[in-house]
């Protein structure tokens, strides 16, 4: 069963559906799996699901395991959720200060956009264990 709660989740922050409930099986499964079990799980081509682990690996959400005669395995990092997500509140964080610096000041409508980005921009100090 593919956990959907988790593919939208990974939808959401910018994975394409396919890498999203790749990167969800391989959370819930919490195992190493190989092309043969994710396409099982999953429901989607070996080819198709190997251009995704390619993307999934190149964003550091998953990493290969070496298996026997040739096979190879993929196991979801420990840190995929939290690093997805905070990946994510940066991009919307530099996006907001990059609007913001094209608006004028001291309009109302965006002193609650500053405040947000302020708030963002604590939040992801605190994420990254800088409280200074």
């Amino acid at each position: 069963m593919i956990p959907y709660g988790l593919v939208k989740l990974f939808s959401m922050v910018g994975l394409p559906a396919a890498a999203a409930a790749i990167l969800a099986t391989l959370l819930i499964e919490s195992k190493p799996m190989d092309l043969d079990e994710l396409s099982s799980k999953t429901g989607y081509a070996k080819s198709h699901l190997s251009s995704m682990l390619r993307l999934l690996e190149e964003k550091l959400l998953i990493e290969k395991i070496p298996g026997k005669s040739r096979k190879v395995y993929f196991k979801a990092k420990r840190d995929a959720l939290t690093k997805i997500i905070h990946q994510h509140l940066r991009r919307i964080r530099n996006s907001l200060r990059d609007t913001l610096a094209e608006l004028h000041d001291g309009l109302t409508e965006f002193k609650e956009l500053e405040r947000i980005e302020r708030e963002l921009h604590e939040l992801i100090k605190r994420l990254n264990g800088d409280e200074h």
